[in-house]
């Protein structure tokens, strides 16, 4: 898995590419690696997009929790693209998928 990240203008954009499982996430990757970026006053947006993740689970559904609740902790806006219909399920599934997919979501 790899995790790339972009800012343009008022939008933190980052990008998931690659396996997205337990095998290898590590506890709050993004959150502990580029903390100090999303909280700039000047961002006003999280963009994170999925198109090249693969092999989805409840791993990758925790770390999404994890991101949301935080990113809304600090009062950000979060907008998901591309999820993959196995982290909607999981989601389902798990009863947090209000919690992810709330009106601030663009990609449901």
């Amino acid at each position: 898995m790899s995790i790339s990240v972009e800012t343009e203008g008022t939008t933190f954009r980052v990008n998931i590419n690659g396996r997205f499982n337990r095998s290898v996430i590590k506890q709050d990757l993004m959150l502990t690696e580029h903390a100090n970026a999303m909280t700039l006053p000047s961002i006003s947006l999280i963009e994170v997009d999925f198109t090249g993740s693969e092999e989805h689970d409840t791993a990758s559904l925790g770390w999404l929790v994890n991101l949301v609740r935080d990113i809304k902790a600090h009062k950000k806006q979060i907008k998901l693209t591309n999820v993959p219909s196995a982290l909607h399920a999981l989601a389902k599934l798990s009863n947090v998928d209000e919690l992810i997919f709330d009106e601030n979501l663009n990609d449901k």
